[in-house]
């Protein structure tokens, strides 16, 4: 409806008494005009709204590319995270001095250098809700080595080389300074720690919109509610399986999904592979270029470097080198034997065989009892998770 249309609830009602038809006309005239005024006025509301979720997007954009090069000196970025209370971080940063919980804030005109104004507009209230987010993080993460900071990050090119301060127990900083400020802080983690600490804060805030599940993961805190965890799971893992095929001379490996839905093969006379389902695209060729009748044939450099599916897109999930692990069934058979063999394979852990499952029998058999690895879970929870998971085809 334009502005210059009347709502049929501002419409004159007819009643019992008589009016000119000059006093009708004015009197509807005048109903329209209000009906305008307060639409110009929501109009005007959405355009702030609008503008305002644009500014906040190329705050982030710009906080995220400014930390591109932390990632080689061991440092880990978690965009767009939730809080237990349903609050939103811009980042959450990980590395040697502690964490670092980020606010990005995209404002355009200059903030004061005592204080936190613009103009005469006053700020502190994004300093607080931000120092107490911090403080909630510290008390859930419960570790008195890996201290917990609020910082509050100027990126527009008007604030973008504010110096580094603490107002409120907070640390206000333009983007341009951030780097240099975290650089120069006292290491107090080691490598292990910023990883087991990262993979912690992964259960406590997890990104932001994740589906919840019924059921806790194993790579995952076991303290963490089981919702979070399921839904972060399937965030990091994607389950495939080969099923080997052959018919009158013709040799196919199937790569199906955990439907049963077949997402590539390869013609293992001709070697060609051929992708299904584009959403699958390079990563599904990839786990079946090297593959042959009897085995997958990937290795560390081999396995697909696949980001993490989060919110921030490729860009900022690569930054924080939370590849996605692909958990592989190839399917066996001779004479009476049908067995599932098993394997879990990531960028930065390789490939690691977990054992095989009976599919005639059900029963599991892991290489081994102990962990894959640290913070990871033994073979036997990810042979029971494939038990869930594999859809056989005949």
């Amino acid at each position: 409806m334009s502005a210059l249309q009347t709502p049929i609830d501002e419409c004159p009602r007819l009643g019992s008494g008589h009016m000119t038809a000059g006093e009708s006309a004015e009197d509807v005239a005048k109903r329209a005009a209000a009906a305008a005024d307060r639409l110009e006025k929501s109009a005007e509301r959405a355009r702030r709204r609008a503008e305002a979720f644009a500014a906040g997007a190329e705050g982030e954009r710009i906080l995220a590319a400014s930390l591109a090069g932390l990632s080689v000196n061991g440092w880990f970025m978690l965009p767009d995270r939730r809080t237990s209370s349903g609050g939103n971080i811009d980042m959450v940063l990980v590395g040697p001095p502690g964490v670092f919980i980020l606010d990005a804030k995209h404002w355009s005109g200059v903030v004061s250098s005592s204080g936190l104004a613009i103009g005469r507009f006053d700020r502190t209230a994004s300093v607080k809700a931000l120092g107490g987010i911090a403080a909630d993080v510290r008390a859930q993460l419960a570790r008195d080595d890996a201290q917990v900071r609020g910082v509050l990050v100027l990126t527009h090119e008007a604030n973008q080389g504010h110096q580094v301060r603490v107002h409120d127990g907070v640390v206000v900083t333009g983007v341009d300074q951030l780097t240099d400020y975290l650089g120069g802080l006292t290491p107090t983690l080691t490598g292990a720690d910023v990883e087991a600490v990262t993979g912690r804060l992964m259960s406590l805030v997890p990104p932001a919109g994740a589906a919840p599940g019924p059921e806790p993961s194993p790579e995952t805190d076991s303290g963490s509610s089981p919702q979070a965890l399921k839904g972060l799971y399937d965030r990091f893992n994607l389950y495939y399986y080969v099923q080997p095929w052959s018919k009158a001379g013709r040799r196919r490996l199937y790569l199906n999904d955990e439907t049963g839905a077949t997402v590539a093969y390869k013609d293992l006379v001709s070697g060609v592979v051929a992708v299904t389902d584009e959403e699958a695209g390079d990563h599904a060729r990839l786990l079946l270029q090297n593959a042959s009748a009897g085995s997958l044939g990937l290795t560390k450099a081999t396995v697909p470097r696949v980001p993490a599916s989060m919110r921030g897109g490729k860009l900022v999930s690569s930054m924080t080198r939370l590849w996605t692990s692909f958990h592989i069934g190839f399917r066996w058979r001779k004479g009476a034997l049908d067995r599932l063999y098993c394997v879990r394979a990531n960028p930065q852990d390789g490939v690691d065989e977990v054992g095989y499952i009976d599919l005639t029998t059900g029963e599991i058999y892991p290489v081994h009892e102990g962990p894959l690895g640290k913070d990871l879970r033994s073979p036997r929870r990810y042979l029971e998770l494939h038990v869930e998971r594999y859809r056989p085809r005949t």
